[in-house]
């Protein structure tokens, strides 16, 4: 996933709105999730949000491209809604979520970033997301969310039951559904 966010300059993105249509221009996210867009970089700013757009494919100066997508996230107290990379598609999506946290170094000078990713499944063109949090595939929260998604692939609901795939290999077990479940 390609991050941009309010202090980095403005990327070449194409933004794929809900009602179909596409604009090409120039565009940032701010810690609100609004995409700030331009359509060159001398025209007027346009915000726009999970409700006009879908998703967003950002350009980097290393002709590399991210996708995100707008997603409701299931069970949350309040609707919330967030801008996840796109990470697989297929029957069933896999999206994440990176958080940058500072912790302040023992010796009192300075702090330290780490990232943390979360992860999140969607079935088709569901824009309903359920978090998996760090994506252990050996948690009895993943199993339980598992029997409901890949119900129809017994072969994968024993994989996972036998562990077969690595602790925190959730890219593996969606590729193994989408590739070889569905058919």
């Amino acid at each position: 996933m390609i991050s941009i966010t309010n202090g980095i300059a403005q990327n070449k993105v194409s933004l794929n709105l809900r009602d179909g249509s596409e604009l090409n221009g120039y565009g940032k996210i701010n810690y609100k999730d609004e995409i700030i867009f331009r359509k060159s970089l001398d025209a007027e700013k346009t915000k726009y949000n999970y409700k006009t757009v879908k998703s967003i494919i950002v350009y980097s100066s290393d002709s590399t491209q991210g996708r995100s997508e707008y997603k409701i996230i299931k069970g949350s107290a309040s609707t919330n809604i967030k801008l996840l990379g796109v990470v697989s598609i297929g029957k069933v999506n896999l999206y994440q979520e990176s958080i940058a946290s500072r912790l302040p170094m023992n010796s009192g000078f300075g702090n330290t970033t780490y990232t943390t990713l979360k992860y999140y499944l969607s079935k088709g063109d569901s824009d309903e997301t359920i978090p998996l949090r760090e994506g252990n595939t050996y948690s009895k929260k993943f199993k339980r969310i598992a029997n409901e998604y890949f119900s129809d692939c017994p072969e994968l609901i024993n994989k996972i039951r036998l562990k077969k795939f690595k602790r925190y290999g959730i890219e593996s077990v969606v590729g193994f559904y989408n590739n070889n479940c569905h058919r």
